[in-house]
């Protein structure tokens, strides 16, 4: 043990260094065993002016990764929110820590941008240049001279680190860890060219790089930004596959979280927050207003969408138990008044991962919008015009059919324009959002209403109340062009009987 900073002992120079090499030792050996205190020790490498905090989910963190390290944990996907320390100890420091004990071990990194995995790397570099590890590991890390650049170095123990983007090549290469940070920009992530792209080229690069698929370790980590991000991507396609980390800022129901090596638990009651000295409430209550609800909800709660809503808020839902009788007296449902139309929204072709093609019937009268029907199923082109000859025989007096012009669209309205009629092609002029944001008000003003009893309603309130972070947005399609199609109508009709009026006055 080292003489404590308060003694006065006297020691000769030899003691001194024997002493500081048993000290050293020591240091170096307990590091290797807990990843907790070798980030404390090399963090001031990184980060020389600012004191490190810390706060109980890194200790759970670290849990996981020293589980991840000795094989019992082979897919792990952490989602927490930013500066949280996420990157610095899953990216930087948990691969070099495992360079002390195992300097064989092979890595690759993954991010959105070639910029980012470049200072991930830059940072890894620093860091085992630095005295604190060289001094200790030196022996085993030893970098080799023609492969030592900014994102690509190998060590005497042909242990290798290796960075690149989403977008970038990694034909060649091999690891033995793969460790995906941040692979989606926050900016790009409602659209859908970008997220495809990003979770194509993981399943079709990187998820083949592993060395052993049997024994390789995947990681991600980010933050919620879409149901179809890459977290989404692979919870959906590999359930029970993955451990999930999911840390909101502020708990959103009670949590218990069982830390996987110590057996410690920490509890979370709703409402109560992740790191109080970093984000207090009002420090959270600013970010949300600065953000946005939306962009707050997926980043900082790591939910891709607000628990009370996007674009339509889950409290502007109004529902109806039987359709009003029309003021004729006639049945309800069966009445011919007021506007019928038949909503269409085809997909491209008929697969486990394409769009649904939705066909809705809504009436609208005095005023108010009811959705009567809906029928939503992955089709092919024939399927789709059989869905709307059968909705044609069931609801004759939807009269207008709207199609929108897209997709199979323009295909199954030249079939059926012979046979049917009242095909009314529908071109969109608006971006999915601003058609949503266009009839958000009626939803607001509470008239717009749903079956309460229909088995797919809550189906269509959720993708709904979700949009534009859901992973399908074909109802709200089919939704928001049949509520366009009614306002332009009104509009139509103010406008005819508005020239009336005024040629009145002229008389």
């Amino acid at each position: 043990m080292l003489p404590s900073r308060a003694s006065k002992t006297k020691l000769s120079r030899k003691d001194k260094n024997k002493l500081l090499r048993v000290g050293s030792l020591t240091v170096r050996r307990y590091c290797e065993k807990n990843l907790g205190y070798f980030v404390t020790c090399a963090w001031p490498i990184l980060e020389p002016t600012t004191e490190l905090e810390w706060n109980w989910h890194l200790d759970l963190l670290c849990e996981q990764l020293t589980q991840v390290a000795r094989g019992e944990c082979r897919r792990l996907i952490v989602n927490v929110p930013p500066r949280s320390m996420k990157s610095l100890l899953c990216t930087v420091f948990y691969p070099i820590w495992r360079w002390c004990t195992a300097p064989q071990r092979r890595f690759m990194f993954v991010s959105y941008s070639e910029e980012l995995s470049t200072e991930h790397s830059i940072f890894r570099r620093n860091v085992m240049n630095s005295h604190f590890f060289q001094s200790s590991w030196g022996h085993l890390v030893k970098f080799t001279r023609d492969q030592n650049l900014k994102t690509q170095y190998q060590n005497t123990r042909r242990g290798s680190m290796f960075a690149t983007s989403i977008t970038g090549s990694a034909t060649g290469k091999g690891c033995d860890e793969l460790i995906v940070d941040d692979p989606l920009n926050a900016k790009k992530a409602f659209s859908d060219q970008e997220r495809e792209a990003t979770n194509r080229n993981f399943d079709a690069t990187f998820r083949s790089r592993l060395n052993h698929p049997a024994t390789g370790t995947m990681l991600v980590i980010m933050q919620r930004l879409h149901d179809d991000d890459l977290t989404g991507h692979l919870l959906s396609r590999e359930p029970g596959v993955w451990t999930h980390i999911k840390l909101p800022a502020e708990a959103e129901q009670d949590e218990q979280w069982i830390f996987p090596i110590s057996g410690r638990v920490h509890s979370r009651a709703a409402g109560e927050l992740l790191w109080p000295s970093r984000w207090s409430r009002e420090v959270l209550a600013a970010l949300k207003t600065a953000m946005g609800s939306w962009a707050y909800a997926g980043q900082y709660q790591q939910n891709p969408a607000p628990l009370e809503g996007g674009v339509i808020q889950r409290k502007w839902i109004r529902y109806y138990r039987e359709l009003p009788a029309p003021v004729s007296g006639d049945r309800p449902g069966d009445s011919f008044s007021g506007i019928w139309v038949q909503s269409w929204d085809c997909s491209f072709k008929e697969t486990r991962d394409s769009d649904y093609v939705v066909g809705q019937v809504w009436w609208s009268a005095g005023g108010s919008y009811y959705l009567v029907d809906q029928v939503r199923e992955r089709m092919d082109f024939i399927g789709t015009r059989e869905a709307i000859r059968h909705m044609t025989l069931k609801h004759p007096q939807a009269t207008a059919k709207l199609i929108e012009d897209r997709a199979n669209g323009p295909a199954v309205i030249a079939s059926l324009r012979a046979e049917i009629d009242g095909i009314v092609p529908f071109e969109p002029k608006d971006s999915k959002v601003g058609r949503l944001h266009a009839v958000s008000p009626l939803f607001e003003a509470g008239n717009v209403f749903l079956p309460e009893s229909a088995p797919w309603v809550g189906d269509f309130v959720e993708e709904l109340t979700r949009f534009p972070g859901g992973l399908h947005d074909d109802q709200v399609d089919a939704c928001t062009q049949a509520l366009l199609y009614f306002r332009r109508q009104f509009n139509a009709m103010f406008m005819y009987y508005k020239g009336l009026s005024e040629q009145v006055k002229r008389r």
